[in-house]
């Protein structure tokens, strides 16, 4: 089958993202092979599944909700009572496996009246509580695009209300794009009428990536759905697609009643229109009516013509700007190329602000570390939304909308939707900056003293140890430029640790590259720099302070 939208997929010789390229070509397709196997072994261990494809289909068939299923489930619930100590060891060990499709069972026996049966059930809902589920899910997607496990798509399909994340929905696009027949593709369609609202949100995601654009009728009225969420998963890919009949649906969910929709929405409309008439998420009566007024305007004049590019980077663009932060000083501006200032927060009181980014609606995001929590606010400094943070220190946007924060004083980095929900957190000491990768890998300073890496899964892959460092960036080139706060000097290294770029400066603090200029705060200023060396501009009154162009 020839897809209508072209995926490219890493192959399986850049599945190690934490080899580079030297590394991997020196290892065999038998030895990369068995490190992702191992991998996804530590990834399913939680449940007592191997990275085999009997263990994993095993698994699978056990958990489909079916009434065979669960009658077996009550069953084995009842045998944590049994007589015979084998009989309650074996009902015990099967239910650890089966307490994605259990839980429920489980939760209820943890009430019995038989000690030993609520005991048990106890002891499985706390072993469960420490289960990743998104973790099993992924791991096992990554199993089937490894093994090419065609002919057990239909058990995905039959499993497709455990992918309840927008992230585990487009893996599994991913994989039913990778390793599908036509077939495979035609068993979806039958799930569009479904009760269940995750099935629906994953046949739309598949089908909308997957069938030509003549094919593309069959989704057309789920764009007039009465769930916003729906209509929200169709119109990105819609939109990538070059429909443009997914701009209306956009502008329509700028008056979505749950905000996550409407910031995502606003993201993407703004990203494409390069402003954002004055929308905000938080308007509401006569001022909403307006900015939906200008937006449905912007639509008629230029919708027909505009360029349809979503923007995948989380940054955004400043046009030459130099948004900056005065750390300690508590004040986070922004100048144009002129040096004139566009842009200045800070209240009295309100220090510590060393965490800050610019969103593509051209408000601002800002850490208010001794304050425990981050804003946004408008252009004109008014507050839009804030959510409390134990002394947030560094934060930044996601391509998704979500924000990544690293939280000082909590000892973990989260990942976080705007509607205030953490989709992903990774204990971490002290970590007072993270960077989330295009490979969806997080790099992060930890306890101030070295810079680490670490996958999806919280697996750690990579780490450059030095005395203190607060600050540092992930390359294209795939080295990491580090501000070695001790070291009184910007580095370059690799993935081997080599030192490849030195530049001297005193307790650097911050670092972030643009366009080949390098914007370094330190604990007295802000200096820019280009990759010669050559001081381009330097700003005072910093008290370790970070900036981005």
């Amino acid at each position: 089958m020839k897809y209508a939208v072209m995926i490219v997929f890493f192959s399986l010789g850049n599945f190690l993202f934490a080899q580079d390229e030297e590394e991997n070509d020196s290892k065999s397709p038998e030895e990369i092979k068995k490190a992702i196997l191992k991998d996804i072994n530590e990834g399913l261990s939680a449940l007592n599944i191997k990275a085999s494809e009997e263990s994993i289909i095993k698994f699978l068939k056990s958990i489909v909700p079916t009434e065979a299923n669960k009658k077996r489930i009550s069953a084995l619930v009842k045998q944590l009572g049994a007589d015979e100590f084998k009989v309650r060891k074996a009902a015990d060990k099967e239910l650890a496996s089966l307490l994605i499709l259990a839980s429920d069972a489980v939760t209820a026996g943890a009430s019995s009246s038989d000690p030993e049966i609520s005991d048990r059930c106890r002891r499985l809902l706390e072993r469960y509580s420490s289960v990743n589920k998104e973790v099993v899910f992924q791991n096992i997607l990554e199993f089937y695009n490894l093994e090419k496990l065609q002919k057990e798509l239909p058990l995905l399909v039959q499993n497709l209300s455990y992918f309840s994340s927008d992230y585990l929905r487009r893996e599994l696009t991913k994989t039913f794009v990778l390793i599908s027949k036509a077939e495979d593709i035609e068993m979806i369609k039958p799930l569009l009428k479904s009760e269940n609202e995750n099935e629906r949100l994953v046949s739309l995601e598949i089908l909308a990536t997957a069938l030509s654009d003549k094919e593309l009728e069959l989704l057309e009225p789920f764009l007039n759905s009465k769930l916003d969420k729906e209509k929200l998963v169709l119109a990105k890919i819609f939109l990538q697609r070059k429909k443009r009949s997914s701009l209306k649906v956009l502008i329509g969910l700028l008056e979505s009643p749950v905000l996550d929709h409407r910031y995502v929405a606003l993201n993407i409309l703004s990203g494409l229109a390069g402003k954002s008439f004055d929308y905000d998420s938080e308007l509401k009566g006569d001022d909403l009516t307006q900015a939906i007024a200008r937006w449905e305007k912007w639509l008629g004049e230029e919708g027909a013509t505009v360029k349809l590019e979503v923007k995948l980077s989380s940054k955004v663009n400043l046009h030459g700007n130099l948004l900056y932060t005065t750390g300690s000083k508590g004040k986070l501006i922004e100048i144009d190329k002129n040096g004139k200032q566009v842009f200045s927060y800070g209240v009295a009181g309100q220090g510590q602000i060393y965490g800050f980014a610019k969103n593509s609606a051209g408000n601002y995001y800002i850490c208010l570390g001794n304050k425990n929590k981050v804003i946004e606010v408008s252009p004109k400094g008014k507050t839009l939304w804030e959510v409390p943070v134990k002394r947030p220190v560094s934060l930044q946007i996601l391509s998704s909308g979500n924000l990544l924060i690293s939280a000082y004083n909590a000892n973990e980095v989260i990942e976080m939707t705007r509607a205030k929900k953490i989709v992903w957190r990774h204990k971490a000491e002290k970590p007072f900056w993270a960077q989330r990768l295009a490979n969806g890998n997080t790099v992060i300073t930890d306890c101030n003293t070295r810079v680490y890496e670490v996958s999806k899964t919280g697996k750690e892959i990579w780490q450059y140890a030095l005395k203190v460092c607060y600050g540092a960036e992930r390359l294209m080139n795939g080295n990491t430029l580090i501000a070695d706060y001790n070291g009184n000097r910007i580095i370059e290294v690799d993935r081997k640790g080599k030192i490849h770029w030195t530049y001297n400066i005193d307790k650097p603090f911050g670092v972030s590259v643009t366009n080949g200029e390098i914007v370094i705060g330190t604990s007295t200023k802000i200096t820019i720099i280009d990759k010669n060396k050559k001081v381009i501009k330097t700003l005072g009154n910093v008290s370790h302070g970070r900036g981005r162009k």
